[in-house]
């Protein structure tokens, strides 16, 4: 495809068909948002197209999509390589030390300059999903850091220009850099370090407060702002247990929401919120009605939903609701089938215990689907497969399975008081009949622990701290005699490290999470430790903030 810049439509133009194509996209019509960018009139169209089949392969995980989203990619970027401006060696290599200038750059070139940043951030994403190898990681690697590099340059030129820049292009890139900015702030300092060492940096609240200008800027890009501003909130915050912006997530949620009224998007969104507020009943009421609008063209939106669907009624202890949505995500998307095999056996077992016969066939299901990214499992998926092989060869029995899921994955704090009341009491009852039983089919000593940490993070949810910090302290008193779930004693570090760091006791505090964060080094490997290294990160990076200003 060869396209002259005098044969382009005027700006105006493009922004006008791709605005048009957002709101179909919005409005749930996405067959359509993508026939409308189906053409070669401009490199932008084509970048639109390739972020929406982007997204799909990412939410799908089918082959034939990523490989399509690939091919969109690389000729979007072979129709943006024209535009973008063409440095000979001595100026790319003064560009690499001093960093480039865009003073000379024409509207084009910027606009270019942008979107082949966004495309090579994409393509690294799909070499992460694609491939196996450690060819495919390194790609993906060099990629994303070519890219970060391209944002950060041109964030740090238009905060200092006195050039008028379109809004659209301003939001795009304080979309891109703010972005990168706040999720590298969750990443493991040690990874950090590394990344730092080639001027790759994470900072929350830098983050935060460039995507917030990003949004208020007016570009077509200040919806995609607001989309990871409301996704930290209301999904990051509550996993990693920082408070939530709720002036602004109210804010964007009531604008957004309002215009785009039948957005399947945006509703997942509300009713995250009602998540968030322990209200199950009207985010499943949500999620409900989302499921009616137009959601067949891309099925990884009915099956998103689902999926929250199921959250929310394990919230409200709906255990056939829970299994049946669970099941749908099993039987028909291709997203993870392990966990989702998983969830329907530990669900059904709390539906219907005395059917051990379904249960076992699931079991067994559990192992057969397991996905790589990047060359790596899942971590969920490892979590699903250990547990599942515990559960056949324990005597068909897990400790609380379903709470326990629940307490890893962040949402013990969206269960109402009285529903959490009925988990306490039913932890208390299967911790009281370990000793009760003389052949007890699970290990009693982690099984114990277990129990105990997930009484721990109730009672503190339940405003009772000093009988959540006597279980935590009575289950690091077992922590060199579990036998299987070593992952129980880092977690219940991090709990202890939380409450002190609640309590101001910011020393003590970091001591914990350190012990948490290094647990590894103590036991080779631990389940979920990803996931616990994003919560300890997170929240030795706010403890660093707040001993800085109290410095101050």
């Amino acid at each position: 495809m060869d396209l002259k810049a005098d044969d382009l439509p005027p700006m105006k133009v493009v922004w006008e068909r791709v605005a048009r194509a957002q709101e179909l996209y919005y409005e749930n019509r996405f067959g359509e948002a993508e026939a409308l960018m189906d053409n070669a009139e401009h490199p932008f169209y084509l970048t639109f197209k390739a972020n929406l089949v982007a997204q799909r392969a990412a939410l799908t995980f089918e082959r034939d999509e990523i490989k399509d989203a690939v091919e969109k990619i690389e000729h979007a970027k072979v129709a943006l390589e024209q535009f973008r401006r063409s440095d000979g060696v001595l100026q790319s290599a003064w560009n690499w030390i001093a960093g480039r200038n865009f003073d000379d750059f024409t509207d084009n070139e910027l606009n270019s300059e942008v979107a082949y940043a966004e495309m090579t951030l994409i393509k690294s994403m799909m070499d992460f999903i694609e491939g196996e190898s450690l060819l495919n990681f390194m790609k993906g690697a060099v990629g994303i850091s070519r890219s970060y590099q391209l944002y950060k340059e041109m964030y740090g030129y238009f905060t200092n220009t006195k050039r008028d820049i379109d809004p659209t292009l301003v939001s795009s890139v304080y979309f891109g850099y703010g972005t990168f900015v706040l999720y590298l702030s969750m990443i493991p300092q040690k990874i950090l370090s590394m990344l730092e060492f080639v001027g790759i940096h994470g900072n929350m609240d830098e983050g935060l407060q460039i995507l917030t200008e990003g949004e208020a800027s007016g570009g077509l890009t200040a919806d995609l702002c607001a989309l990871v501003l409301l996704h930290f909130n209301m999904m990051i915050c509550n996993f990693v247990r920082i408070p939530i912006d709720e002036e602004l997530t109210d804010k964007l949620l009531t604008k957004y929401t309002t215009r785009y009224s039948q957005s399947v998007i945006f509703s997942l969104l509300a009713g995250k919120r009602c998540m968030t507020l322990q209200d199950a009943a009207a985010a499943s009421r949500i999620y409900e009605e989302a499921l009616n609008r137009n959601c067949g063209e891309w099925p990884f939106m009915r099956f998103t939903l689902h999926l929250e669907l199921t959250w929310s009624s394990l919230a409200q202890g709906k255990w056939e609701e829970a299994v049946y949505h669970a099941k749908v995500q099993y039987e028909e998307s291709n997203r993870s089938r392990t966990f989702f095999a998983y969830l329907q056996m530990i669900c059904h077992d709390k539906w219907r215990p005395s059917d051990v016969e379904e249960a076992v066939r699931l079991a067994k299901l559990v192992p057969t689907h397991q996905l790589t990214i990047a060359g790596k499992h899942l971590h969920i998926e490892k979590y699903s497969i250990r547990k599942a092989r515990s559960y056949l060869a324990n005597g068909h029995h897990l400790f609380c399975p379903v709470y326990e899921c629940l307490y890893f994955f962040g949402l013990t704090s969206c269960v109402d008081r009285g529903r959490r009341s009925i988990m306490i009491r039913e932890i208390q009852d299967a911790i009281a009949a370990i000793d009760s039983q003389p052949n007890y089919p699970g290990y009693q000593v982690d099984d114990k622990c277990l129990g105990r940490l997930l009484l721990a993070d109730l009672y503190r949810l339940d405003g009772d701290v000093s009988a959540a910090k006597a279980e935590l302290e009575t289950l690091l008193q077992s922590e060199d005699s579990l036998q299987m779930d070593h992952m129980i004693s880092p977690f219940a570090y991090f709990e202890l490290g939380y409450i002190l760091a609640e309590d101001g006791k910011r020393n003590l505090a970091r001591a914990h999470f350190d012990t948490a964060c290094n647990y590894s080094s103590k036991v080779k490997s631990f389940t979920l430790e990803d996931t616990l290294l994003m919560k300890v990160t997170t929240h030795l990076n706010r403890l660093e903030r707040q001993m800085v200003l109290r410095s101050q």
